[in-house]
């Protein structure tokens, strides 16, 4: 890959503020100015991001090569007065990394699903203490699938919501809970209760 090309890349990367290498890639494939400014033809393939990566560690790790562009870039601004080192502004903003978004939105969910659940226990246990109950225990410590409460049902003979695009004929056969879920959902159902 062209070392030119390579200090290019992250220039548009940071001066678009596009998130990541993998999306700038994808931005290289459909504009028109971006290609024009990395000397890319139009039937030029544009590089692989995980390209990129590999050559950009290879080439340029315990370099200070984007120091000294940097630090060129700031000699030419200060000689055509674009820039005065008399006054300085930081920016501290603290940005989250935004690797995995799905990873993290799945975690702040079943977060906030065990916050809510906590909630909920306490709200159930402050009622039933207010009806000269015991409060529930956290006896189980398990979570049981919706499927496996459907087979307990089954064989406790409950009726039961058939959906209208259920397959008469499993691909698979079902799998049966253990014995200490059994008695969860059946401590569950009674409790509701459905039995």
């Amino acid at each position: 890959m062209d070392p030119v090309m390579l200090i290019k890349i992250p220039f548009i990367q940071y001066l678009y503020g596009i998130k990541s290498m993998r999306q700038t890639v994808k931005e290289f494939e459909v504009n028109v100015a971006y290609r024009w400014f990395l000397g890319l033809e139009m039937t030029d393939k544009v590089p692989h991001f995980s390209t990129f990566g590999k050559n950009y560690t290879r080439r340029f790790k315990d370099t200070d090569l984007f120091e000294q562009i940097f630090s060129h870039i700031l000699q030419e601004c200060y000689k055509f007065k674009l820039i005065d080192p008399g006054e300085v502004f930081v920016d501290a903003t603290h940005v989250k990394a935004r690797a995995n978004n799905k990873k993290m939105q799945k975690r702040i969910a079943r977060e906030e699903a065990l916050f809510f659940e906590e909630l909920l226990r306490e709200e159930i246990n402050e009622d039933r203490e207010a009806h000269g109950k015991h409060p529930l225990k956290a006896e189980y410590g398990f979570k049981v699938h919706t499927a496996y409460i459907a087979e307990v049902k089954r064989d406790l003979g409950l009726p039961m919501y058939d959906a209208p695009n259920a397959v008469e004929e499993l691909k698979q056969p079902r799998k049966h809970p253990t014995a200490e879920k059994v008695e969860a959902i059946k401590a569950a159902l009674k409790y509701f209760g459905v039995i």
